[in-house]
């Protein structure tokens, strides 16, 4: 019986980051391979309504001019602009009274300046409150969306009235870093895949992407608005349409360049803060679990055997460092094995290159990463997912309130 245990236990922390990238792979292939076929399709949808584009900000001096700047350029006919400020203290409410009188005439810019920090949810669910049209374009005041973004995202969710969010692909634009350089090719070769595979196999993704998503206000209004108990509200709120009959699905053809960590402690934070996120979400929804389709429940489960793998790593790894030493070793790591995650690897990253866009600029120096990716990859994600248990047993959760940023430029 315990060698039972023992190989069972070898298998499940061998085979199943190969398993779940084979998966993601062959969905990402099929989904590239079928994109010309959909974009056919949702390109005959010519009648678009009006969309309020909402911008939450705090201390963004240094970004929101340009962010304002590419939401100008939109190919699409009607929206609004909402930009709402959090209490900022670096001249951001000034910027934006500049930003008004500047694009007066070219875009119809309304504002909200809020006199306490209560986070981004906050600022969103006070935007909603204003908005004069029936889909909201929630965007990162750092981020720079392509001009054809919002038509791309609006023609999915036009596709289909069962959809109550559609978000897009995030682009890494600061590489002056190695480290902002290793998360280009996780946004590439990971990230995408990932969205790719489940929209294709589930109908479904694990959640939008913060920086840029459609909501549909319909859906959003069935939620109350965006949470704002939570730290992050666009995992929250993927969830809550789940369990109330709605579809998240993912647009890969929708652009925007995004800034992201240029130092292991903000990278770290980062990832902690989705980790916490995923986890809360996760914690929510299993007491919810008979309640959702085979889809829903796929993707829950997958999160909690993450978490499991992520234990079994740690014991096996201190089994090895303390018993092997001594003696026989659970762990059966041998070339052949190493060898399986190098090729799954690699595979994982052309996968990435061969279905992303020419805009990810991925450069021969970049490759000579790879081996650097795959580890930090893997580690940061087990190191995030277990922090994030403490931080939830011990209530150490800032409640959606905004952290200081760490970007390059």
């Amino acid at each position: 019986m315990a060698d039972l245990i023992d190989l069972c236990f070898n298998l499940f922390e061998t085979f199943y980051p190969v398993v779940m990238s084979l998966f993601w792979i062959v969905g990402s292939l099929f989904y590239y391979f079928q994109m010309t076929k959909r974009q056919e399709r949702l390109a005959a949808i010519t009648d678009f309504p009006g969309v309020s584009v909402i911008v939450a900000a705090h201390n963004e001096l240094a970004t929101l001019a340009e962010t304002v700047a590419a939401i100008a350029k939109f190919d699409y006919q009607r929206y609004e602009l909402i930009l709402v400020d959090d209490c900022s203290d670096d001249g951001t409410p000034e910027l934006i009274e500049q930003l008004r009188a500047q694009y007066q005439g070219q875009l119809v810019i309304r504002a909200i300046l809020l006199n306490q920090n209560r986070g981004k949810a906050h600022a969103l669910n006070k935007a909603r409150g204003i908005a004069n049209y029936d889909y909201y374009y929630v965007i990162d005041a750092d981020s720079l969306p392509f001009p054809d973004s919002l038509t791309h995202l609006m023609r999915r969710m036009l596709s289909d009235t069962k959809l109550g969010a559609v978000t897009g692909n995030p682009i890494v634009r600061n590489r002056s870093t190695q480290l902002a350089r290793l998360q280009t090719l996780e946004y590439m070769g990971i990230i995408n895949n990932i969205k790719r595979s489940q929209d294709f196999w589930l109908g479904r993704i694990t959640t939008v992407s913060g920086v840029m998503v459609v909501y549909r206000k319909k859906a959003l209004e069935t939620l109350g608005g965006w949470n704002e108990r939570v730290m992050t509200e666009d995992i929250d709120a993927t969830w809550h349409l789940y369990r109330r009959g709605w579809r998240v699905g993912y647009q890969a053809d929708a652009y925007t360049y995004i800034l992201v960590p240029e130092s292991v402690r903000g990278l770290y934070r980062q990832r902690l803060r989705w980790a916490v996120g995923g986890l809360e979400v996760m914690q929510t929804n299993l007491h919810e679990f008979r309640q959702f389709g085979w889809a829903e429940k796929l993707m829950l489960s997958e999160m909690l055997i993450s978490h499991l793998w992520a234990w079994c790593f740690i014991i096996s790894t201190l089994q090895y460092l303390v018993i092997g030493w001594f003696g026989e070793s659970w762990v059966k790591l041998n070339g052949q094995i190493i060898l399986i995650y190098l090729l799954t690897g690699l595979l994982t990253f052309f996968v990435g290159k061969l279905t992303a866009r020419q805009q990810f600029k991925f450069s021969f120096n970049d490759s000579l990463l790879l081996p650097f990716y795959f580890f930090f990859y893997w580690i940061l994600n087990l190191i995030t997912a277990l922090a994030s248990e403490f931080v939830i047993v011990f209530g150490k959760t800032n409640q959606g309130r905004w952290q200081a940023s760490d970007r390059g430029k």
